[in-house]
């Protein structure tokens, strides 16, 4: 785990969305690549948007992996920016800095059937739990 992921162990979030636009790559002076995208996530109560921020390699698989209207999972600390409003009121920004970010599943599985990479299809009932292994095949072994 890198020192960054020490730093912020304790602030780990994840989450899926679809992204509200085409993500914006820029260099940061000290030749950095950092891309940004906005993530529609779905809530109990309505849409909440989320700023993700990916840098370097992050950056790179961001901008070539989604478009605007992607599904994407994302893991990472959050913080809470304030910001002035044009109207001269405060606001909130919600922002993840991304370690991890996958090609999002729809909740109820892919049209045709098939997993997207790393996944498995959902069950008839929609979970995606952890695979079931016959009781044959099982190791009943105690390590010690």
């Amino acid at each position: 785990m890198n020192d960054d992921r020490k730093k912020y162990d304790w602030n780990r979030w994840e989450f899926a969305g679809n992204l509200g636009s085409d993500p914006q790559a820029r260099t940061t002076p000290s030749g950095k690549r950092v891309a940004d995208a906005n993530v529609a996530v779905a809530t109990r109560t309505g849409t909440m948007w989320v700023r993700v921020t990916a840098w370097d390699d992050g950056a790179d698989y961001l901008c070539a992996t989604f478009r605007k209207g992607s599904r994407i999972e994302v893991v990472g600390p959050m913080s809470v920016r304030e910001f002035d409003r044009n109207d001269g009121t405060k606001g909130q920004s919600i922002e993840v800095t991304a370690w991890e970010m996958n090609e999002g599943q729809r909740r109820d599985g892919p049209r045709d059937g098939t997993a997207v990479e790393g996944r498995r299809p959902p069950s008839q009932h929609g979970s995606l739990g952890p695979p079931q292994v016959p009781v044959e095949e099982r190791d009943f072994e105690i390590p010690f």
